[in-house]
C-alpha cells in the first residue's frame, strides 16, 4: 500500500503534472518540515506495530491472570 501510494505520487507528479524530480523529492524533505514522508512509513509499518503491541498486551494480561490465581 505504501509503495503504491509513492508510485502514484511520483508518477502523477512527474508524468502528468510535469514536475521535475527535484520538486517531487523536496516534498519529502523532513528537514524542511515536510512530514508527508511519515504517512507512507506509518502505512507500511503501522499494522505490524499495532499487532505486536496487541500480542504483547494480551500476553501480559494472560501472565498477570495466571500469577494472580496461583
Amino acid at each position: 500500500m505504501a509503495a503504491t501510494t509513492l508510485l502514484f505520487e511520483f508518477g502523477l507528479g512527474h508524468f502528468i503534472e510535469n514536475k521535475p524530480w527535484s520538486v517531487l523529492l523536496a516534498d519529502y524533505d523532513i528537514t524542511s518540515g515536510r512530514i508527508w514522508l511519515l504517512i507512507p512509513i506509518w502505512v507500511a509499518i503501522g499494522p505490524t506495530v499495532v499487532r505486536r503491541l496487541r500480542v504483547s498486551r494480551t500476553e501480559s494480561t494472560e501472565f498477570h491472570h495466571q500469577t494472580s490465581k496461583g
